[in-house]
């Protein structure tokens, strides 16, 4: 295999990297990528067993002299976010994805890089196939279906961890520590609306909104980006109020769990006043392109009367519940730290927007680094729901993974840090979901940090991973696992 970053450090971990994005590893679809890990493992010799819904735990005896020493786990998920640009023709259940270079930057011609969470697994892999390095007892635990609401963790069997102490490698940049997750609360929608012919003088309207940047709904939803589904909504509820505009259809884009990165509305218009509705589309457009002017470049709009009137639309009455219930839902980064701001501790979306034939269906996701806000929330968005007719089913409720400030792990990471690199690291709690959390509740006295190279727009096709950000990683790592086997 020829390998694009072959002149780069380290090169055991990025050839792995390299390998496993040859491999498909959408959600659901991790057989392939499970069977290389398993075949490693066996070809070191090493104890191996894949449970039945696909997760595969591998363990490692200690470096000679560190016997003694506490058992240390290593974890990262084997699936990845499968999303790909409009031209792009590559079947990510079949095809590896197409790797680019430019320069310090690697990335995926299309489509998502799954650099989420592959540069776990290849530092896993690297461990496990390095006689030099000194280590505590290891175990490896690599899970199945992260991405589609943390299914692989919670059917484990955590009984058969031994290690008290865990890294994960889904989380974090070079130089920050993560101690914490947010808990996750999410609600599957139906609202069921009324519908009428098309009314004398109506014309169908096409408004699509583009160019977003979307992102992670917990990463990310403190950054600035605009929600495609709040701008067409805003935008809606403005023509409804002004027009009399009916809704016909609504479709919102953007990944499962990704930030709305943009959407399609069809609309039934006073045929008279299309001229005006167009300026205000414009008008408003124009004012969001000015809010979101330095996180937002790429926005885009296009409007256009449909050749086929739409046979039916929404009730005046059901266009406006729908659109207040949009409107009114808690979106966005909701709550952030008192004492560093760029830190959400509360968050909410709708995403995965759509009305069709009279039914709107969406999903509803919470996010809070405290179980008791998360509630909260909830309550209140339930509470919403219940005005506006919307029949709502949880389908997820996460706890946090909290903060233990007397963790001794991470005291010595953060030492290992300092020694190596001469400064103290950033530590953060971070606002999106992550495997730990499933851990910490199983095995509360479980201590747990992460820490990744830096990539960013993970779930889109924009997913970059910089690749001087591998090595430093890695030489945290063999310097810590260097300082747990003396322990």
């Amino acid at each position: 295999m020829k390998y694009l970053t072959e002149d780069l450090e380290p090169k055991r971990v990025l050839r792995f990297f390299e390998e496993i994005c040859a491999i498909p590893h959408g959600s659901g679809n991790e057989s392939a990528l499970a069977q290389y890990i398993i075949r490693i493992a066996e070809d070191k010799g090493l104890e191996t067993e894949m449970d039945q819904h696909g997760n595969v735990l591998v363990r490692l005896a200690s470096s000679p002299g560190a016997e003694n020493a506490p058992s240390f786990l290593m974890q990262g998920h084997m699936d990845m976010v499968c999303e790909k640009e409009d031209w792009c023709d590559l079947d990510m259940e079949k095809e590896p994805v197409r790797l680019k270079r430019d320069g310090n930057i690697l990335y995926a011609d299309g489509s998502t890089l799954g650099a989420d969470n592959a540069v776990g697994l290849c530092n896993m892999l690297a461990v496990m196939t390095d006689d030099t390095l000194k280590h505590p007892p290891m175990e490896f635990l690599f899970t199945v279906r992260e991405e589609t609401g943390l299914e692989g963790i919670r059917l484990v069997d955590m009984t058969k961890l031994k290690s008290r102490r865990m890294l994960t490698m889904d989380c974090g940049d070079p130089d920050v520590l993560v101690l914490g997750s947010a808990g996750m609360l999410s609600f599957e929608l139906n609202m069921e609306l009324s519908t009428e012919n098309l009314s004398e003088g109506m014309t169908g309207m096409s408004l699509q909104l583009s160019g977003l940047h979307g992102g992670h709904t917990g990463l990310e939803v403190g950054s600035g980006y605009a929600n495609g589904l709040s701008l067409l909504s805003g935008i809606l509820a403005k023509l409804e109020e002004n027009f009399g505009v009916k809704l016909c259809s609504l479709n919102v884009s953007g990944g499962a769990g990704s930030i709305p990165d943009g959407g399609k509305a069809l609309l039934a218009v006073p045929a008279e006043s299309s001229a005006e509705i167009g300026a205000v589309i414009d008008a408003m457009m124009k004012d969001y392109c000015s809010e979101f002017v330095i996180t937002e470049p790429n926005i885009a709009w296009s409007y256009e009367q449909t050749e086929e009137k739409p046979a039916r639309t929404l009730t005046a009455e059901s266009t406006r519940n729908l659109l207040d219930f949009l409107l009114f839902a808690p979106c966005g980064a909701l709550k952030r730290h008192p004492l560093m701001q760029k830190q959400v501790l509360g968050s909410a979306l709708i995403k995965c927007a759509c009305l069709e034939d009279g039914v709107f269906t969406g999903t509803y996701t919470i996010r809070s680094n405290t179980d008791p806000y998360k509630y909260q929330l909830g309550e209140t968005f339930c509470r919403l729901c219940d005005r506006y007719g919307v029949k709502y089913k949880k389908n997820g409720d996460d706890p946090a993974w909290p903060e233990n400030p007397s963790s001794a792990l991470t005291d010595i990471c953060v030492d290992v840090y300092r020694s190596r690199f001469g400064r103290e690291p950033e530590k953060e709690l971070v606002h999106g979901g992550e495997e730990a959390s499933i851990v910490s509740y199983f095995i509360p006295d479980m201590e747990i940090v992460g820490i990744a190279p830096y990539s960013r727009g993970a779930h889109t096709p924009k997913e970059r991973l910089h690749l001087d950000t591998m090595l430093p990683v890695w030489q945290f790592l063999t310097d810590l696992l260097a300082r747990l086997s003396e322990e």
